[in-house]
């Protein structure tokens, strides 16, 4: 199937014509105007000028048999960058912390703020060093393409906390880490930015008492 491209500017080439609006992506199921084939997926695109550098001709090649049928349930990425879909992923970070305790009665908790000192052992005095265990906590990574950054809104990123509740943490108990960027390029959208952002739990999470 051939599509007709047409640019105002002479110095676009296949590369942005082959991802001109409109135009199937790589992948994508046979499905131009009212016609459907669940069988036919996109397997190449050609592009070649049809006259004039303001003028051209994307040939778009249909096919049933792909050496790898998965191919067929995995979707395609548009050609241009800024187009992806957000990347987010999940993982872990440990650190130490006291150990949790708990009031010896806890109908009768202390009235004194002494349970804010630490852990104490039977003669009423505090372990020293304070004991400590080892946590897992959630961090979760956001990686997306942006056109453009810029310092004052990266510097009011970094450092940022949760000002609601959100996937179990309460309020202010979640902190955004200083994010780090990178330019890249490519043919389809020019310089863009990949910037990756990363949450996790940040304080304590609990009153340690004894």
């Amino acid at each position: 199937m051939i599509y007709k491209v047409g640019t105002d500017d002479r110095n676009d080439g296949p590369q942005k014509v082959r991802a001109a609006f409109g135009i199937p992506n790589v992948g994508d199921l046979y499905q131009p105007g009212n016609d459907f084939d669940e069988a036919a997926i996109v397997i190449g695109k050609d592009a070649r000028e049809a006259g004039s550098p303001w003028e051209w001709e994307v040939e778009v090649r249909y096919s049933t048999k792909l050496e790898d049928p998965k191919l067929l349930m995995q979707p395609q990425l548009p050609d241009n960058p800024l187009q992806h879909p957000a990347e987010i992923s999940y993982g872990f970070q440990q650190r130490r912390i006291l150990v949790p305790g708990r009031f010896n009665d806890p109908g009768t908790p202390a009235i004194s703020k002494t349970f804010e000192l630490g852990i104490v052992a039977p003669n009423w005095e505090l372990f020293d060093p304070q004991p400590e265990m080892e946590m897992s906590e959630p961090v979760l990574m956001i990686r997306r393409n942006v056109a453009s950054i810029d310092g004052a809104t990266m510097m009011a990123l970094a450092n940022c906390v949760n000002a609601d509740q959100w996937e179990g943490a309460e309020e202010r108990q979640l902190k955004l880490a200083a994010p780090q960027a990178d330019r890249r390029f490519h043919q389809a959208c020019g310089f863009y930015w990949r910037l990756p952002t990363r949450s996790h739990f940040a304080g304590k999470r609990g009153t340690y008492r004894f």
